[in-house]
């Protein structure tokens, strides 16, 4: 039997060399990738799943919570975790009928399959980030693999692959091992500002670090400030003048996550662990220049690669970039979520650790329902309407990043060693419960425009002012009036109901509306869950949930996995207890 090594420098490198076999593959083959997390099983697999014509619209993901995946191209491909698989299942998908080769992966690794009559020609091992071992029956020819491809655009794979026949590995380079240069996975990790709000909790922390750290993973962690500073700074700023310049009250919101990240590596260096701590220009990510809540355009993060290749644990300010003029920019409120998420992206993290004060996503809050219980997974689509509705765990486009590239995000305590809550792709397994949670936000207001003319073009003139002043609408009502009148009824974040009572007056002038009526005493509470795509009545039990509490319903949105009702304020809590029951979550 010929062995051969493949000594792969980059996650590209991976891929390509997975693009290179799915294009020889036959039906009946079968791959054995063996390796700890993070080793690049799955980066292999989407090679390969492009080299057989699997469409990129079935992005490929790691099969460690689905157990199987299945993808379609001119072969079908089976992607198997048989760590986790049972014996059955195996046998259903007539994994036994194929003979495998000895040294086979076993219960420790993932099987990317092709289903089909003909035996297996060859396996692959994938050994660590750094050597991948082909074994087979017949010996690849390096030469072929480029054949009706762009020939310039080949050579670096193919150089590869020449290269590989003349210089292989001694026998201990192909052992895994938990070698301090090949790491068993890229681990980023975010802890909040209630874990970092004092020395002695960033010393936790610190310790929380080492310890992934020791387990041969290389870390990169994003820091929050610490809790209150935020605020303290705002305060500060707003003693010299009530409306501090954007700019200069960026700078001056940085350095809290300057202070954070500054004092944790101070605190693994004298642990005798190699820190450097970056700021978020250093780790070149690049914003557009929105002060106070940019939005992240690119990250470079090619000095975060240089020091995790020298075995650095790299700790990055959160919150905070630069723009292409070099300017400090800050990301808004919880932005420390998703500069973990967009670096994890970046880098192709196998995980984004999210550390916070709770142990994850729970049903409901656990502050209003008592028996709310925490979520084990939940999919990137029911964390996003959650995390818009009200719920606090996770910012908003921190989970957009996550569901975008795919990246796991993990949800857990900094205070306790329990397992949190897994954000993935969503599977059939989680439509089985209609509603995931219930969620409540108190931070929105009513505005209404009463005896509006029914005029082509009214609506536009009614919300092109708000849209232009950087409100953002949510749920829109209209109705008929008499005549050839309407009410219009809208909804606005409440730190925005000023502006927006203002605009609406001025507009109202404009068109000649009767009246405008403000409302911030409300609320809105939601049912969310993917169950809903394919089961009936949800609307009509949360409607009569409500009634039966006497709660008055003052304007209904729906999404596709998604139900909110508009209530007075002071039957929030009442109203998210009552949904909590009437769906089932008291006894998940």
């Amino acid at each position: 039997m010929t062995s051969i090594v493949f000594r792969c420098a980059s996650l590209d490198e991976t891929h390509r060399i997975g693009v290179l076999l799915g294009e020889r593959f036959e039906a009946g083959t079968v791959l054995l990738l063996r390796g700890e997390l993070g080793v690049g099983k799955t980066c292999l697999v989407r090679g390969v799943a492009e080299g057989i014509g699997v469409s990129p619209e079935q992005p490929v993901t790691s099969p460690s919570y689905a157990l199987i995946h299945e993808y379609s191209g001119r072969l079908r491909l089976f992607h198997v975790d048989l760590y986790r698989i049972g014996y059955t299942d195996l046998e259903d998908i007539g994994f036994f009928d194929l003979p495998v080769e000895e040294g086979g992966a076993g219960r420790r690794g993932s099987a990317c399959r092709r289903m089909g009559r003909t035996p297996p020609g060859r396996c692959l091992h994938r050994q660590s980030r750094s050597g991948i071992r082909y074994t087979g029956r017949r010996e690849p020819d390096h030469r072929d693999f480029g054949k009706g491809r762009n020939e310039r655009s080949m050579a670096p794979a193919v150089d590869f692959l020449a290269a590989a026949e003349t210089d292989r590995p001694s026998a201990g380079h192909a052992t895994r091992g938990r070698r301090k240069d090949r790491p068993m996975a890229l681990i980023v990790q975010k802890y909040g500002g209630t874990s970092v709000a004092n020395l002695e909790r960033i010393q936790n922390v610190a310790k929380r670090v080492v310890k992934t750290y020791d387990q041969g993973n290389d870390v990169v962690v994003i820091l929050s400030a610490m809790a209150g500073i935020t605020d303290s700074l705002i305060e500060m700023a707003q003693e010299i003048t009530r409306t501090p310049e954007k700019r200069e009250l960026d700078v001056l919101l940085a350095t809290g996550e300057q202070t954070t990240a500054a004092l944790l590596a101070m605190t693994l260096n004298a642990m005798k662990y190699p820190a450097k701590s970056l700021l978020g220009y250093q780790a070149e990510v690049i914003t557009d220049c929105t002060y106070g809540n940019a939005r992240i355009m690119e990250i470079g993060a090619r000095r975060i690669r240089e020091l995790l290749a020298q075995r650095h644990i790299v700790v990055v300010a959160g919150f905070q970039g630069c723009d292409m003029e070099g300017n400090i920019t800050t990301l808004g409120r919880g932005g420390s979520d998703t500069s973990a998420v967009a670096i994890a992206a970046a880098l192709k993290a196998d995980i984004c650790e999210i550390y916070t004060d709770v142990n994850g996503v729970y049903t409901a809050d656990p502050n209003i329902v008592s028996k709310a219980r925490k979520i084990d997974r939940i999919s990137y689509d029911e964390m996003l309407e959650m995390a818009s509705l009200g719920a606090k765990v996770l910012q908003i486009r921190s989970v957009e990043f996550a569901k975008k590239y795919s990246v796991p995000v993990h949800v857990r305590s900094s205070f306790s060693e329990e397992e949190g809550t897994m954000v993935v792709n969503e599977d059939e397994s989680m439509e089985k419960l209609v509603v995931s949670g219930v969620t409540c936000s108190k931070n929105d207001a009513r505005i209404t425009l009463i005896k509006v003319p029914d005029q082509p073009g009214i609506a536009a003139k009614i919300f092109t002012p708000i849209a232009e002043a950087g409100i953002i609408v949510d749920m829109i009502i209209q109705n008929r009036h008499s005549g050839k009148f309407n009410d219009l009824t809208f909804t606005v974040p409440k730190p925005d109901f000023d502006k927006a009572m203002e605009l609406a007056r001025q507009t109202a002038a404009e068109i000649g509306a009767e009246d405008v009526l403000g409302d911030n005493g409300i609320a809105k509470v939601s049912v969310t869950g993917v169950g809903m795509k394919n089961h009936s009545g949800v609307a009509s039990r949360m409607f009569a949930a409500l009634a039966s509490k006497n709660i008055n319903i003052l304007m209904i949105s729906t999404s596709e996995i998604r139900i909110s009702c508009v209530i007075d304020a002071e039957y929030a809590e009442l109203a998210v207890r009552a949904l909590h029951t009437a769906f089932g979550l008291d006894k998940v």
